[in-house]
């Protein structure tokens, strides 16, 4: 899928395998199928190598009024996002609002740029 500006949608592909993260091109025409995990995937996986990435949506279940994130628990964007240009934008998605702030900051963790909840935005 593309838009005005010429900027191509990806969807994330996780290789439960080796607990890893890639992106897959996505338009119109892309098929998906359910993995035995209950998530939607690409059939055919055009991988799209993370130094192309411009913007990242992140699953998450909560972050706090730093931009500091509870993922799922997996580890799989810990491990994604570095790979990623340095100056990706990182938005968080949660159903929930902020917690005033997550305990223990690890050096690793990291922050995302934008955190959007049902009701609000935060920028970091």
């Amino acid at each position: 899928m593309s838009y005005k500006k010429k900027k191509h949608i990806t969807i994330p592909y996780s290789n439960f395998t080796n607990s890893s993260i890639d992106n897959c091109y996505f338009d119109k025409n892309t098929l998906l199928k359910i993995n035995k995990y209950g998530i939607s995937e690409p059939i055919q996986k055009h991988i799209v190598h993370p130094s192309l990435i411009e913007v990242l949506f992140i699953p998450l279940l909560v972050f706090d009024l730093k931009g500091y994130r509870i993922g799922y628990g997996k580890g799989f964007y810990d491990r994604f996002i570095p790979l990623c240009k340095k100056n990706v934008l990182k938005i968080g998605l949660s159903f929930f609002p902020p917690i005033n702030c997550i305990q223990p900051i690890h050096k690793k963790d990291l922050v995302i740029d934008i955190g959007i909840t049902i009701d609000q935005t935060f920028f970091f």
